[in-house]
């Protein structure tokens, strides 16, 4: 058996439930603002999803045409290169330091990846 509630407390449950039966105004209020503290925090909550995914999506649509323009500079330098350039490295090192130099004053890091598998 649960142990009994004191006196006190018992008589002032038994008072509010009583009041909370007979006043309709009382139920009404209390309604009314759990309805609406649950209404506003839905659509706070849809308003900062939305906002939140569009921020995302603007910020990855930026760094990609950002690395395009990266990418595309790249090749226009590689391009021009002279064909009687026997040093790759320093080639290389050239075209690389540009990019890292950018890369550090934007906050992106440069990867340089050669060709992807090897002779066959």
């Amino acid at each position: 058996m649960p142990p009994a509630l004191p006196t006190g407390s018992t008589a002032g449950l038994r008072r509010w439930l009583t009041f909370w039966r007979r006043s309709i105004q009382a139920r009404v209020v209390v309604s009314t603002l759990l309805l609406s503290a649950v209404v506003v925090g839905v659509v706070g909550w849809l308003l900062l999803q939305q906002t939140r995914d569009g921020l995302l999506d603007n910020r990855v649509d930026v760094v990609v045409a950002e690395a395009g323009d990266e990418t595309t500079e790249a090749e226009a330098r590689l391009g021009a290169a002279s064909g009687t350039e026997n040093n790759s490295v320093r080639q290389q090192r050239e075209l690389a330091d540009q990019l890292i130099s950018r890369g550090d004053t934007r906050g992106f890091a440069v990867v340089l990846a050669g060709p992807v598998g090897g002779p066959t």
